[in-house]
């Protein structure tokens, strides 16, 4: 697979196979994680705490990973828009992307905030503890509500976002699925 050279101005037809690698990780913590936060109660109280402490690991990871790829996306130029999509759809794919990465932030801090507002520390797979902020309790409670909101709102746009790759897909213009998913292409 090609690999986009760091803002050189020469593009490749496909995602670098580190931003590739990201995107997946992150995606299969991001629906992990929704999975986790709207049912967690759901399996009982016995299972809520590690439940939780796994949402909130999975929360961690993705904020660390996802300033990773920032970083990465920052230095490394994106393959330009596929041909077969019109100027409005490439620039819907391009605010969508930026708005997937103020999420990936925005959710995994509010939730921060929100965990914080007990003065614990939180739990990292069970390994080490991640300090709290220095929060009141009423600051965690109104980060709560912030948090279910953009929870909502990455359902939303990772729905509308698989829905737009598999409508390429099936048109037939699986190159467009194939830069972010290689293996499509065989």
């Amino acid at each position: 697979m090609a690999s986009a050279p760091a803002m050189t101005g020469m593009e490749t037809d496909r995602y670098t196979r580190t931003a590739v690698s990201l995107h997946w990780i992150i995606a299969a913590l991001i629906v992990a994680n929704i999975f986790l936060g709207f049912f967690h109660e759901s399996f009982g109280k016995a299972a809520n705490l590690p439940l939780i402490t796994l949402h909130k690991s999975f929360g961690f990871t993705v904020l660390a990973l996802s300033l990773v790829r920032l970083a990465w996306r920052l230095t490394h130029r994106p393959p330009r828009a596929d041909a077969v999509l019109k100027r409005w759809e490439a620039t819907l794919a391009a605010l969508t992307q930026w708005v997937f990465y103020a999420l990936m932030i925005g959710l995994p801090v509010t939730g921060w905030i929100l965990s914080s507002g007990n003065g614990r520390a939180t739990n990292w797979f069970w390994l080490f503890k991640i300090p709290a902020l220095d929060v009141s309790k009423a600051t965690g409670k109104e980060f709560a509500e912030y948090h279910e909101y953009l929870g909502w709102g990455m359902l939303v746009l990772l729905l509308l976002h698989i829905a737009g790759a598999l409508t390429h897909q099936l048109q037939g213009h699986r190159q467009v699925l194939g830069r972010m998913a290689p293996w499509m292409l065989r």
